[in-house]
């Protein structure tokens, strides 16, 4: 039986680690994009900027403002670097009121 609740206490943080990862991805991959943008900004108002990075900068302000949403699992919730925060509030949320079911 204890072998059982290692496994599963190794799956959960398997679990946890694994989302901490995705979400600090998604999230570095927006702050790129971001200060992609930014300097796009900025080299639009330097002035001297040549054809190709004048047309560089177009397509990343076109597919900025495509993905100006969050990554989303299919529509229910947003990955984020918030996200292992919000899953960890809700499960201790729900073992609060398990606890106080129990104690009834």
């Amino acid at each position: 039986m204890n072998i059982i609740l290692v496994l599963g206490i190794m799956w959960t943080l398997k679990s946890a680690f694994l989302l901490i990862l995705i979400g600090y991805e998604c999230e570095s991959a927006h702050m790129a994009l971001k200060n992609a943008q930014a300097r796009c900004v900025l080299i639009h108002l330097e002035g001297n900027q040549s054809e190709f990075a004048r047309a560089a900068c177009q397509q990343l302000r076109r597919e900025g403002s495509r993905a100006r949403r969050a990554v989303s699992a299919c529509g229910l919730f947003t990955v984020n670097a918030r996200l292992p925060l919000r899953i960890l509030s809700v499960v201790a949320t729900y073992t609060i009121v398990l606890l106080q079911f129990n104690f009834l």
